[in-house]
């Protein structure tokens, strides 16, 4: 297990630099410890977007980019504002269907 967790630490920290490589250290540590990682990592996202992205976000969210790629709790709520969304217009749908074809 050793070995394939420090062939992961590689690979990872190659990919994503030093302060990553910083975190996935003391999970290796840990799990050499036979200790449990506490939590789990949330790696920053690389997106890229338009400035018409950008208004679309800001005004259907209240959030821009650069916030809703570095905070998770930004993320989550902006994505359960969208879930909220979709099952809405999901029903108003099926509302609309069935009173067309009821």
């Amino acid at each position: 297990m050793s070995a394939k967790l420090t062939a992961l630490y590689g690979v990872i920290s190659t990919l994503f630099g030093k302060n990553y490589s910083v975190i996935i250290n003391n999970v290796i540590k840990k799990a050499n410890k036979g200790d449990k990682p506490e939590g789990f990592i949330i790696h920053y996202l690389k997106l890229r977007y338009t400035n018409e992205m950008e208004k679309a976000m800001l005004s259907a969210h209240g959030v821009c980019y650069e916030d809703y790629k570095r905070k998770h709790n930004v993320r989550m709520e902006v994505e359960k504002k969208r879930e909220q969304d979709y099952l809405n217009c999901k029903r108003l749908v099926a509302d609309i269907d069935s009173r067309l074809h009821g």
